[in-house]
């Protein structure tokens, strides 16, 4: 083959590959099973300027955005993607032009372990994955966090991050993401300290020379609470008694007609008036709105300045269609919570950020929308052991409890009412056994030992739609031994 012939096909397959998507992701195209990944995308440079429309489509998302194009140059944006699954991503230029790309993480059966360092990564481990990341290898969105299980960054790697990594890296640390900080200097630490979220149990800070095996060894030591799943969250769902209604009254029709043709002597009639019942019962459905129920769980622990919560919206359709829901600038991500949910997420480039979802909506199905963040708190309790049957509860925050329960060694206190700076002794004999889902679950999650109050959650500044809402907020403390006078 000739030098010609050679150019020639080298140059056509140039072309080739700057007319698809180039997609980059963060943590070096790692992540954890789950998590989101960072997907930085290069769409080639169209003819005429304006707006470009990008779609990154998978078997559990899709998600469309748009960015300014600007003539002749390249158009970047970094997205969200779910790991779990290859992806396909489609952007359309202001000239008309079609472009496509895909990308697939690699993903890993560990929990992944950040090493964001200047020293060599050695050690290796079968139940963590420790990845040796640069600067250039950290995400711009903090959303990337999910798809990692802690981070150890030294003071070096810090002072390479861009505002946009920085900003990601301090709004994991706020949202209670395990961190190891190696060398930072005393005012960085106690900066770090002030904004951790958790009161800072999930931050290690003022560490000096610590080796990869040795990080290792206190991440597998820390204490995290394990997720709320879906599933959890749907057991927690109210009983929507008007839609088993309709769905028997439909049930009943039908068995009815049935019955009725059969046995009727005069089956003419009956099938004259089939047609107007099956009308009268189809305007049932269709005029009723939208079954939705809004669910939403929180924890944190006393004095905490921020609890973190896990909700999910619930539809029972009553006629195919679609249903779009804002999402409030405090839910940092919101995602369908399983295949079957058919959805649409729509992210904003310049607020880096999901700001609504499209549902479809078909009968017999329940489409659901997870989503989770984090909101302000000022709710502070003590507990104290009087004797071995005798607990004292104080609340000693601004905010009165109202109709809380206490959660106290697998048994349940009901029907406290504190003001600020109350304090109420309760005896153990006065406890019964967890009787609803809320009441089960907030045991299960807390060690033993400890004390909660589980209090209802005032579910209004989330701003979603739902004619049926359930929340509650559990807040963990320790029982100390009361000091004698």
């Amino acid at each position: 083959m000739s030098r010609r012939v050679c150019w020639v096909l080298a140059l056509l397959a140039a072309q080739a590959s700057a007319a698809n998507i180039e997609a980059v992701a963060a943590w070096r195209g790692w992540a954890g099973a789950g998590g989101l990944g960072e997907l930085e995308l290069r769409v080639p440079a169209s003819a005429t300027a304006g707006t470009v429309t990008v779609s990154l489509q998978s078997p559990l998302q899709h998600l469309d955005s748009t960015a300014t194009a600007h003539a002749g140059a390249y158009t970047v944006l970094r997205l969200p993607a779910r790991a779990d699954a290859p992806v396909a991503l489609t952007a359309r230029n202001p000239d008309g032009r079609t472009v496509r790309g895909q990308f697939s993480f690699q993903r890993s059966d560990r929990p992944i372990l950040v090493w964001a360092g200047n020293t060599a990564v050695e050690a290796a481990n079968a139940d963590v994955h420790l990845l040796a990341v640069s600067a250039a290898d950290m995400p711009r969105l903090a959303s990337s966090y999910t798809s990692v299980a802690g981070i150890v960054i030294d003071d070096a790697t810090l002072r390479l991050l861009d505002d946009s990594q920085a900003a990601a890296l301090l709004q994991y640390v706020r949202h209670c993401g395990f961190t190891m900080a190696v060398g930072f200097s005393d005012e960085a630490d106690t900066a770090l300290l002030r904004a951790a979220g958790c009161d800072g149990r999930q931050l290690r800070a003022g560490l000096a020379g610590l080796t990869p095996t040795a990080a290792i060894g206190q991440f597998l030591d820390r204490t995290a609470a394990a997720p709320i799943g879906s599933t959890t969250l749907s057991s927690l769902a109210n009983v929507d008694r008007r839609a088993i209604w309709l769905t028997g009254a439909l049930l009943l029709y039908v068995l009815l007609a049935v019955a009725l043709l059969l046995l009727s002597p005069r089956p003419a009639l009956l099938l004259g008036l089939a047609p107007l019942a099956t009308v009268a019962m189809a305007l049932m459905f269709y005029l009723a709105p939208v079954q939705q129920q809004l669910i939403v769980w929180a924890e944190a622990r006393s004095g905490d300045r921020s609890a973190q919560f896990s909700g999910q919206l619930q539809l029972r359709p009553t006629a195919p269609g679609r249903l779009s829901v804002v999402v409030p600038a405090q839910i940092d991500h919101a995602d369908a919570c399983d295949a079957s949910t058919q959805s649409t997420a729509h992210w904003d480039a310049a607020q880096q950020r999901i700001v609504s979802a499209e549902l479809r909506l078909q009968l017999l199905l329940q489409p659901q929308l997870c989503f989770s963040g984090s909101f302000p708190l000022n709710y502070r309790a003590q507990a104290q052991r009087i004797d071995a049957a005798t607990l004292q509860v104080t609340n000693n925050g601004a905010a009165a409890w109202h109709a809380a329960r206490l959660l106290w060694q697998g048994r349940v206190y009901r029907d406290l009412e504190l003001s600020a700076s109350d304090v109420q002794r309760i005896r153990a004999t006065s406890g019964s056994a967890t009787a609803t889902p809320a009441e089960r679950l907030a045991s299960e999650r807390l060690p033993w030992g400890e004390a909660a109050v589980l209090l209802p959650l005032p579910l209004a500044a989330l701003n979603l739609p739902s004619r049926s809402a359930s929340g509650w907020l559990a807040i963990a403390m320790p029982v100390t031994a009361r000091q004698p006078p």
